[in-house]
């Protein structure tokens, strides 16, 4: 029996309970719905809202269970991801050659892993309720899957999708399709051309001599500058996993790849014994999950297994041909990079990680595992890394584009207030899928409120993996009086340099708005256990609630001191590293160090 604790509800006893995922399904129940007696259940804040307003008992489907319970739980998901692929006793059953294949598909299973486990883990907590009938109006296969698993008793009901209303929910799915699928005509053409142009550098370098020293240096914002330092070293040949830039293809090189080897005979032995073997065990109260979890994991590693295989050839081909010094990624996520980290790591090659922002979950894993990690700053090494010895400390070269610049004169009279959007967490289970939108509404909510007493100019800055339409039509929706300019695809650097105040999430942006003098506020509406500086303890300026947010924002206005510490450079140095403009050629001189062997014992 699941206690009544468990959940974050306050009342637990309803005639009916409601699950309905947006508004197009809450047309079949509207007129059966009990505003007092009934609870419903939504993704969508869209819906959750509408009933608020009418007084009905809602609340989120995936942010029902109490914060500690998932908490725990978060930590046994990955202990579960990192060990899918073992025995009972801990034999990896699907290596081949020194080569953890099973690492290697992490990020192909984390999506069905951690979305059918963010369902799991809220929707068992109906069990501690107490009410006669469940209602069920969804389209999401993985809420039906749930609730059939935990064999909850339904009143099913079709969603007639009749309404046209947007639905205000992250789509995970959509999102995670497009960032491991390249489908469309253009990315199709553009891969073609990479691939051609791999196969010219191929052949052209069988015709040159062989370079000194090569390093492979996983392409992306932190290793950006070091990239280009080692494309002007004669001496030193880089080896990327997407060309920097155009003008540098023929000076770059990529590992060739042919995903379509013919090894069929080695995919058939590895997966006989990864179906014979025994299977890793995760248990919640007492339902036995990792069932559940191999039913979505079994057919990826289908899927994917000859693939692995391919690449491995491929790996080992290429680098028999030419050896290199030196690998530094910026995750050990994706196959193909989780692969050339495991060459390294059997033949002996040293592996540098320089971290890819911040790192401020404890549960996860990302970069614990190589020879060497920048990590940023001590607050890193101590929270996430617990302090590990090969955890260094050398900041984030990005950083250095704002080291010795002039504070900006803030205008409290008209200030510009820039809104960092928010974002679903896949990772962490007290995450939600209608967060980024949840926060939103509280803070334009309170600028309204401030809005006849208080001039300022409004902009918001969606991430990268937002989609920007959602939030104008929710600003059209709610909030059609205030005046708010949405952007996405400008560069963070280039909005926030127009900030007075800027106001955000769990960011790394939080320290690049105090680097230029911009008063900074953390809206914790987030449930989730973070690091430092967004523990609620630290310099940061934080804000809990509407009322607390108001609180700071008039706080600003009246030029109180309560932000001057978070703009103290040694202050930010404790948790996003240097600013002294030299983490660049830090993370250079400590690469020259690795491949001179002045490190390598």
């Amino acid at each position: 029996m699941i206690p009544e604790n468990f959940i974050r509800l306050k009342k637990y006893s309803f005639k009916d309970i409601y699950i309905i995922e947006n508004r197009a399904c809450w047309t079949s129940y509207k007129d059966q719905c009990s505003i007092s007696d009934d609870l419903v259940l939504t993704i969508d804040l869209g819906l959750k809202k509408d009933l608020e307003r009418h007084g009905y008992h809602v609340t989120y489907l995936d942010h029902l269970v109490d914060q500690n319970i998932l908490d725990k739980a978060n930590f046994e998901i990955m202990e579960f991801l990192g060990g899918w692929y073992k025995d009972r006793l801990g034999k990896n059953l699907l290596e081949y050659n020194g080569y953890d294949i099973g690492a290697s598909m992490l990020l192909n299973i984390l999506n069905k892993v951690t979305y059918y486990s963010h369902f799991f883990y809220n929707i068992i907590g109906i069990k501690s309720l107490k009410y006669s009938k469940l209602y069920v109006s969804v389209v999401d296969e993985v809420i039906e899957s749930v609730l059939n698993d935990l064999s909850l008793e339904i009143v099913k009901t079709e969603s007639q999708n009749t309404s046209d209303q947007t639905v205000y929910s992250f789509p995970i799915s959509r999102w995670m399709n497009e960032k491991l699928n390249r489908t469309t005509l253009k990315e199709r053409l553009k891969d073609f051309a990479v691939s051609c142009l791999d196969r010219f550098n191929d052949l052209a370098d069988r015709f040159k001599f062989r370079y000194e020293k090569v390093i492979y240096i996983q392409t992306h914002h932190p290793t950006k500058r070091i990239i280009e330092h080692f494309d002007r070293d004669k001496g030193v040949k880089v080896l990327v996993s997407n060309y920097s830039r155009l003008k540098n293809v023929l000076r770059e090189r990529r590992v060739t790849i042919n995903n379509k080897l013919n090894v069929k005979k080695d995919t058939a032995i590895l997966l006989q014994r990864y179906k014979s073997g025994s299977r890793y065990e995760l248990k919640f109260e007492e339902y036995q999950i990792s069932d559940f979890l191999y039913r979505l994991i079994d057919p990826l590693v289908e899927e994917q297994l000859s693939l692995a295989l391919s690449k491995i050839k491929c790996i080992d081909f290429f680098f028999s041909k030419q050896p290199i010094s030196l690998m530094v990624p910026i995750t050990h996520l994706w196959m193909e990079n989780k692969l050339i980290i495991n060459y390294c790591q059997k033949n002996s090659i040293p592996v540098f990680t320089i971290i890819n922002g911040l790192l401020n979950l404890s549960f996860w894993n990302d970069a614990k595992g190589g020879d060497f990690v920048n990590s940023y700053s001590t607050s890193i090494k101590e929270d996430y890394f617990e302090n590990a010895p090969n955890a260094i400390p050398l900041g984030d070269p990005r950083m250095d584009d704002y080291f010795d610049i002039t504070p900006k004169n803030i205008n409290r009279e008209n200030p510009v207030i820039i809104i960092g959007a928010a974002g679903f967490d896949l990772l962490d289970l007290n995450s939600y899928l209608s967060f980024e939108f949840d926060f939103l509404y509280d803070i334009l909510s309170v600028l309204k409120s401030l809005k006849d007493s208080n001039k300022f100019k409004l902009i918001l800055k969606v991430r990268p993996n937002g989609y920007k339409h959602l939030y104008n039509e929710m600003i059209s929706e709610y909030f059609p009086e205030l005046e708010l300019e949405v952007i996405q695809d400008l560069s963070f650097e280039q909005v926030i340099s127009k900030a007075d105040l800027y106001i955000t999430f769990y960011s790394q942006t939080v320290f690049e708005a105090s680097c230029i003098g911009s008063p900074v506020i953390y809206y914790k509406k987030d449930t989730q256990t973070v690091d430092r500086p967004f523990d609620g303890a630290s310099e940061l300026v934080t804000a809990f609630d509407t009322k607390t947010l108001k609180e700071k924002i008039l706080a600003f206005y009246n030029s109180e001191p309560i932000f001057d510490l978070f703009l103290n450079k040694k202050v930010m140095e404790k948790y996003i590293g240097p600013l002294d403009g030299k983490n660049t050629a830090r993370n250079i001189d400590f690469i020259n160090s690795l491949i001179s062997n002045e490190r390598i014992k």
